[in-house]
């Protein structure tokens, strides 16, 4: 019974990632039947990134903040992972499984803390700035 609690919370919050996602990614969908949001999303269209139409510094604002994203979801998914390992009651079972998911936040971390670091030597080599 403790095992479906947590699959039903797990679910939960994969559906709510999801929709989070799905909103940041295209709110007009999401959002399509609120006429003063959409009235507020095509006045914002015009709005450059950044403050510049250099293509190279829009992609690398945009890679930013999907990594910057991503960093938090798998600090989120660090903390869940703790919280079950705390949570498990002595399973063996559950007690494994919340170690492997604070495992692969804590490698998925290091990846991002990784292709951010690329990012920035791409975006300076660019510029001649390195």
């Amino acid at each position: 019974m403790h095992t479906n609690h947590m699959r039903s919370i797990s679910r939960q919050f994969l559906r709510f990632y999801y929709f989070c996602a799905l909103a940041i990614a295209y709110p007009s969908y999401v959002f399509a039947r609120d006429p003063e949001l959409q009235r507020g999303i095509q006045a914002a269209e015009g709005i450059r990134v950044g403050g510049t139409s250099d293509i190279r510094t829009t992609t690398q604002t945009i890679l930013n903040s999907v990594l910057n994203y991503l960093g938090i979801a798998a600090v989120v998914v660090l903390v869940i992972g703790g919280f079950m390992l705390v949570v498990g009651l002595g399973s063996d079972e559950s007690k494994k499984r919340a170690k492997n998911i604070i495992i692969y936040s804590i490698v998925g971390l290091i990846v991002i803390a990784l292709a951010k670091a690329f990012v920035l030597f791409v975006g300076r080599a660019g510029t001649g700035t390195i």
